[in-house]
């Protein structure tokens, strides 16, 4: 293959033929233009770095492919993508990467250069496969266009697809799989590849491995990086226990609340150091909405620890009845939310089953003070959800400009349609304001607010309105 030559060992010799000679002529071809507009466009790829996702200083020209600086109102970037079996679960979740304003920065900045690579250049087999070079080659076919009319044309992700499955095995093979395992992967192969030293890439370092002290560095822990905090208290002594782990997504659950089981619970109830059982699940009704800020809420909720999840208390000495809640300590720059509604666990029947409930989120402003564990005003409380969000424009400058770090603007929704065993997968993407695309494979087409709206998210990205100064 890395000769584009063809070997007949039955012969003994390499074969020949007009029309294969004339497909490597092609290819070789595309491969020198393609390196080539790469250099060329090295230079002009930097400036993309101080772009933000607000900025709009390149308008709307559409796909011209001289256009290299890339702003949020501009249409670069869109071209389908071919289905190479069951890949839709690819798709989108690439197309959720190319349109990540702060990735498009980083690689549109040659900031990963495949010729400097350090896997590559190791010449090591196992460091042969290096998704962050594939990803901007990716970047490069979607943002840097050739001026054919095959170069318009949707692309084949054909080498990403393969060095996944060599990175992560249980994606091999064409059968259908889940797009935030899928974005998972992606995100642990980009972090092990795209990490500031080599050092750091023969060690090995997983995705879940770095430590909230010593947070790593990489292009995915800064994008989509947070902390979580989980606060544990023994309710005999009162004794707190703090953990603080690194998230890179949240998932939600989609849960009917039961009388013993509330989106929040009352921590102030005599009967805290009593717990009852909760009350067994019950299927859910197809027809109840669920509110993306619910779900949020019951993330965080205080939950009874009992029984067998009973805690044990240094201070005590023994196992006890306990309270434990979840709040987030940092909030991430690019915030991916999960929403769980493929169901294994047989709460209800035996059967896997898909939660096909309509979930309300907001395009724009989502507020996310309420679940930061500073915005708590007494240990293990929950926030109020009959408090109005504050008003902007009366707040005094300063708490105004730190309020803005909370709030975040959905950027890419992604959405399953069909069952759990059959189904598939499609992606709404935002190139501006209010311009939304929907993207189903090879296809793009223009999308209204409405629709983005009514869709039946599985996977939300957000991206913070605003961003902190580039270091």
């Amino acid at each position: 293959m890395n000769r584009l030559a063809i070997y007949c060992f039955a012969c003994n010799d390499y074969a020949y033929h007009p029309t294969v000679e004339q497909l490597v002529k092609n290819i070789k071809h595309d491969v020198t233009i393609r390196k080539r507009r790469r250099d060329e466009s090295c230079s002009v790829r930097a400036a993309a770095l101080a772009l933000t996702h607000s900025s709009s200083s390149s308008g709307s020209g559409g796909m011209d492919p001289e256009t290299r600086i890339v702003g949020a109102d501009s249409l670069a970037g869109l071209r389908g993508m071919y289905n190479l079996g069951n890949t839709c679960f690819l798709s989108v979740v690439l197309q959720s990467l190319l349109h990540n304003p702060l990735l498009r920065n980083y690689f549109l900045s040659d900031l990963h250069n495949p010729h400097r690579c350090v896997r590559r250049a190791s010449g090591s087999a196992t460091f042969a496969v290096c998704l962050g070079c594939d990803l901007d080659e990716l970047f490069a076919q979607h943002y840097f266009p050739g001026e054919q009319a095959q170069d318009r044309t949707p692309v084949l992700p054909d080498q990403f697809l393969f060095d996944l499955w060599m990175h992560a095995e249980h994606l091999a093979g064409y059968a259908q799989q889940d797009a935030h395992e899928c974005l998972m992967a992606i995100l642990d192969a980009l972090h092990t590849t795209c990490c500031d030293t080599a050092n750091t890439i023969a060690t090995g370092q997983t995705l879940h491995a770095t430590s909230v002290h010593k947070p790593c560095k990489c292009v995915v822990h800064t994008v989509f990086g947070g902390t979580l905090r989980s606060d544990v208290s023994c309710n005999t002594c009162g004794t707190t226990s703090t953990a603080m782990d690194a998230m890179l997504d949240i998932s939600l659950d989609l849960v009917a609340p039961t009388p013993n089981n509330p989106t929040t619970t009352d921590t102030t109830s005599s009967h805290v150091n009593t717990p009852q059982p909760p009350a067994p699940p019950t299927k859910i009704d197809p027809r109840q909405t669920f509110r993306l800020v619910d779900c949020l809420s019951r993330f965080i909720r205080v939950e009874k620890l009992f029984h067998q999840d009973k805690f044990y208390c240094s201070k005590c000495g023994r196992h006890e009845n306990s309270t434990k809640q979840l709040s987030i300590q940092s909030l991430p720059l690019v915030l991916c939310l999960h929403l769980k509604r493929f169901d294994h666990s047989a709460r209800v029947s035996a059967a896997s089953s898909k939660i096909d409930n309509y979930v309300t989120f907001p395009l724009t402003g989502l507020d996310l003070s309420p679940y930061l564990h500073s915005h708590r005003t007494t240990p293990l409380s929950p926030p109020s959800s009959n408090r109005s969000q504050p008003e902007s424009s009366s707040m005094p400058s300063a708490t105004r400009s730190h309020h803005q770090h909370h709030l975040y603007d959905c950027f890419c929704v992604i959405v399953h349609k069909g069952t759990l065993d059959s189904g598939h997968y499609i992606a709404y993407l935002r190139k501006g304001p209010d311009q939304w695309f929907k993207t189903d494979d090879r296809t793009i087409t223009r999308a209204s607010i409405q629709e983005v709206i009514n869709a039946n998210a599985y996977l939300l990205f957000y991206i913070r309105q605003r961003l902190p100064p580039m270091k």
